[in-house]
């Protein structure tokens, strides 16, 4: 088991803190009803991101095994999953690319890591070592990250933007918020309107360069959102998993039941959806707006940390259990969105 720095235990406030748990018989092949299979796993450290752009190019990222190659990075080319050498250290969180073929990953500590199809990887220079949780990637000189320290004084929530040279420093619209909590994921439609969220009732948006705090509907713990052109989903939880929707008229409340709480969304493009969470939860939105548990699939230990859905309507869940000084035990799922 790998021994975490302080800012790894800062963020178990985030996320359940499983104290126990073993691994189960989770191996790649596993199947369960419904068309759902492990894909990756079990792996000693925990899978934590996952972004699926195509059906035959999808990435998974995680926590640093200490076996010499990095954080974790999967590939699948639409056959089989490639594990990657980056050449750095630490632990992802979050990847997303620009469309390029361009992909960058984040993380603890400033771990900022960009992958080029020709030349490989490159670690980025970051100004502060702050953990990042989400990143949002439109041209070589277009990027946000975004994340914070819960600990720190002045890095609790930060906002950034590269510019293809360097990042700009925290804007000073990131502390409008009431909440200090900090901001964890960030969805954007172009270049020119961006959302973001982490904590409580208010989120931020972008829209023509200019930032305002947003009213979320909602007073739950949010983590996460994605969208389509048409629909924004934001969804979390801390005693209980919830889920907001802005089909163009502000977000509301979603009535989803008692469900575990969630970390991941991800929207497809004619508005069918899943969201994942806490002890293997699961939930697909079908095309009517409806969402309904995923019965099929049976994980006690393992947290669904995100969740992405590829053109085809493929899902990628990745997983892990969040100790209190490891991340550990990685899945990574796959099964299908309830058919249109």
């Amino acid at each position: 088991m790998m021994t975490a720095p302080l800012s790894l235990r800062s963020l178990l406030s985030l996320l359940p803190l499983l104290l126990f748990g073993c691994k189960e018989d989770l191996d790649a092949g596993t199947d369960f009803e419904g068309g759902w299979e492990i894909q990756v796993g079990v792996l000693d450290a925990g899978l934590i991101g996952v972004w699926a752009p195509g059906d035959d190019d999808v990435w998974a990222v995680g926590a640093d095994p200490d076996d010499g190659m990095g954080g974790y990075v999967f590939h699948y080319d639409g056959l089989t999953w490639e594990r990657m050498d980056t050449g750095t250290t630490g632990d992802f969180w979050w990847v997303h690319g620009d469309g390029s073929g361009r992909v960058w990953m984040v993380g603890m500590e400033g771990l900022i890591v960009r992958y080029e199809p020709e030349t490989g990887f490159t670690q980025i220079q970051s100004p502060e070592e702050v953990n990042l949780f989400g990143a949002f990637a439109f041209a070589e000189d277009d990027v946000f990250a975004c994340g914070g320290n819960n600990v720190s004084t002045s890095q609790k929530q930060v906002l950034w933007h590269f510019d293809g040279e360097s990042w700009d420093l925290p804007q000073g619209f990131v502390n409008d918020r009431d909440t200090d909590t900090v901001l964890t994921k960030m969805f954007a439609r172009t270049s020119d309107e961006l959302w973001a969220v982490g904590g409580p009732d208010q989120g931020l948006h972008m829209k023509d360069d200019v930032w305002e705090v947003l009213d979320m509907g909602t007073d739950t713990h949010l983590t996460t959102v994605h969208g389509n052109s048409d629909l924004l989903i934001a969804a979390g939880g801390l005693g209980r998993g919830g889920i907001v929707e802005d089909a163009g008229d502000g977000f509301v409340e979603v009535d989803i039941g008692d469900i575990q709480p969630l970390n991941g969304v991800a929207v497809h493009a004619d508005g069918r959806a899943v969201a994942s969470g806490w002890f293997g939860t699961l939930l697909t939105r079908d095309i009517d707006g409806n969402w309904e548990l995923v019965e099929e699939v049976d994980i006690r230990d393992q947290v669904f940390h995100s969740v992405s859905v590829s053109p085809g309507g493929h899902v990628y869940a990745a997983g892990a259990i969040f100790g209190l000084i490891s991340v550990y035990d990685g899945i990574l799922l796959r099964g299908e969105l309830p058919t249109p």
